[in-house]
């Protein structure tokens, strides 16, 4: 069946999901429905005390009839998810069959890591596309978009149907977390607004729910996206596309122009991603706790740190390659800066002394990391207030 029959189909779901699974107990059926013995003769003692009493029965509480009592009806909705998601399907591919885990014992850090990489791959052919047929529509991923976007307004909905949902589906399928996983690789930004947005209700709306894991999965897919783009923006001749992750297939047809627009809308992505955890870690403290467990303060950050100390000596070796050009057979690692300029070198030793304005290097007022790196900063500045912090700081040796 088409697009035009999911919304029917999925309203069917969120009937079955809430109805009641029958009882097997024949007395259960009797009590309620029956009146009658055995040999048909009226059995007073199987009959309700309030209908024995004359009382009025008992009023049940239409809240809890939109509790989620079947939650194997939310197969049918797994399913659709795990076809209709595209980094999911990729995941199973390249895991034999398996399915990302949500589990306490599972390296969601390797899981993120490849969301961001497979997240990317999309960026990157999804600009390429686009410089080749400027005029594109971009609905060429509609059907899917469409889908999941249905996908997620109908499990949010039985979210908001009564409190106690999220925690029996989520607990079974991770409906969120998958969606969280897979925010980078939505071509569709209103899909990655929606997931966004039930993120923020499941943690400041539902009283009592267990957000953990989400919470969990989305600062995973954040430190990923930012070490992820931080290798790529770090190479000023842009020579990433050759797979800074190391898994990729990529190659050099992959120009300068189609790595920019790619990155860009990476970094608005990842802003998004950014401006949703700090509302969330101003509204509780215990979101802050999450990102500290996850190793914020820990390797998390460290691995940052390592990436832009490798970028900044890779721009003091940007500078002195003009000079290094002109001088044929001169390897920039031999160039040391001085005051004057010695126009015949000593034998004894190989270095070139030159005047640094000879280099004529040029200050930069901003670089591809800037919005990065500002939006990791803006979360530890966060964390860091958070009670805690600085006892997780001090153990890490920081």
């Amino acid at each position: 069946s088409g697009m035009r029959h999911v919304p029917k189909l999925l309203e069917l779901v969120t009937v079955l999901v809430c109805c009641k699974i029958a009882s097997s107990s024949s007395a259960n059926a009797e009590s309620h429905l029956g009146i009658e013995g055995e040999g048909g003769e009226h059995d007073h003692d199987r009959m309700p005390d309030a209908m024995q009493n004359n009382d009025p029965m008992p009023v049940t509480d239409l809240a809890e009839n939109k509790v989620a009592m079947n939650t194997n009806a939310f197969e049918i909705m797994d399913d659709l998810m795990m076809r209709s998601i595209t980094l999911l399907t990729a995941y199973k591919v390249q895991h034999g069959g398996n399915r990302p885990s949500f589990t306490a014992s599972s390296n969601l850090t390797e899981t993120a890591d490849f969301s961001a990489r497979y997240a990317w791959e999309l960026q990157l052919k999804n600009a390429v596309k686009a410089s080749d047929n400027p005029n594109g529509t971009g609905r060429e991923n509609a059907v899917e978009a469409d889908l999941a976007s249905e996908l997620l307004v109908t499990t949010l909905q039985l979210y908001s149907d009564h409190a106690k949902n999220f925690d029996l589906i989520e607990s079974e399928y991770h409906m969120l977390s998958h969606y969280i996983l897979s925010f980078p690789t939505f071509s569709d930004v209103s899909v990655k607004v929606l997931t966004l947005k039930t993120l923020e209700y499941v943690c400041t709306g539902l009283a009592g729910a267990n957000s953990l894991m989400p919470l969990r999965v989305a600062t995973e897919v954040f430190c990923s996206g930012c070490k992820f783009l931080l290798r790529v923006a770090a190479s000023s001749k842009a020579d990433c596309q050759n797979d800074p992750g190391g898994k990729g297939d990529y190659n050099d047809e992959d120009g300068d122009d189609e790595i920019a627009a790619a990155l860009e809308l990476a970094g608005q992505d990842l802003q998004m991603l950014c401006d949703t955890l700090v509302k969330l870690l101003e509204f509780d403290e215990n979101v802050g706790h999450v990102m500290l467990d996850c190793g914020l303060f820990g390797s998390k950050v460290d691995e940052i740190y390592n990436l832009i100390m490798t970028s900044i000596k890779g721009m003091e070796t940007e500078m002195a390659l003009p000079f290094s050009e002109e001088k044929e057979g001169v390897d920039a690692g031999d160039i040391t800066m001085g005051y004057s300029h010695s126009s015949d070198a000593s034998p004894e030793n190989d270095a070139v002394n030159v005047d640094i304005s000879d280099c004529n290097p040029t200050p930069r007022s901003s670089t591809k990391m800037d919005t990065i790196y500002a939006c990791f900063c803006r979360i530890l500045r966060l964390v860091a207030r958070q009670q805690g912090a600085r006892a997780v700081v001090e153990e890490n040796g920081g």
